[in-house]
């Protein structure tokens, strides 16, 4: 099953095969690794089939996977999902729920709402968001807030106030900075580049799939 084949790319088949033996597309990647114009087509039309194949209620989810799929081509995702795919993996790696000591305020559907609370839907791998520790209203539904129902500003808001408590609690952003790139890149030859990479132009507040592209620009 074509799904199954991408669940297990490491070891059955790779993106490149499944573009050239299934949307006729014979060099879907240039050599920067980056897609070529028609290896882009071929994504798209990847997705829009996963996309059809939920609607039609053959496949569950298609969410998890179209993810996995712009991490693997680092193609179309957006930075609002760079961002909540950064946050997902950091929120689930620490506890089931994260709170924000200085709450965010956002506009929503023309409410205010002030989000501390974090936690991340297994079932759905989506962030959700909360004022109060999962509050229950008069009609037993929670005040629950999707983070890709934010605005690019306001999740944008979100992301950094997360990474600045971190940051204040002492997190080693250098250590996660030289981890990123090194396992992007593990050769050491390329270690002086890292190291001064990290003290002079990593940015603390922006995803780390926006600091891996400006140190390949960097090279």
């Amino acid at each position: 099953m074509l799904f199954v084949s991408l669940l297990k790319l490491k070891n059955m088949i790779t993106l490149e095969e499944i573009y050239q033996n299934y949307f006729d597309c014979p060099v879907p990647f240039a050599k920067s690794g980056r897609l070529t114009k028609a290896g882009a087509i071929a994504h798209e039309k990847l997705i829009q089939l996963i996309k059809d194949l939920e609607y039609l209620g053959v496949y569950a989810d298609g969410r998890l996977t179209i993810c996995l799929l712009d991490e693997i081509s680092n193609e179309g995702i957006s930075y609002k999902q760079e961002m909540c795919n950064e946050l997902m993996r950091f929120i689930t790696s620490c506890t089931e729920e994260y709170v924000l000591k200085k709450p965010v305020r956002i506009d929503l559907d023309g409410r205010t709402y002030n989000l501390k609370y974090f936690s991340q839907d297994t079932d759905y791998h989506d962030i959700f968001m909360a004022e109060e520790k999962w509050k229950v209203d008069e009609d037993n539904n929670f005040d629950l807030f999707d983070f890709t129902a934010l605005s690019e500003d306001e999740a944008k808001r979100v992301f950094e106030a997360i990474l600045c408590q971190e940051i204040e609690n002492g997190w080693e952003w250098k250590e996660h900075a030289r981890e990123v790139l090194k396992k992007k890149y593990p050769d050491d030859e390329l270690d002086e580049a890292i190291d001064t990479f990290v003290c002079e132009n990593w940015q603390n507040l922006c995803t780390d799939a926006w600091n891996v592209e400006n140190f390949e620009d960097s090279l």
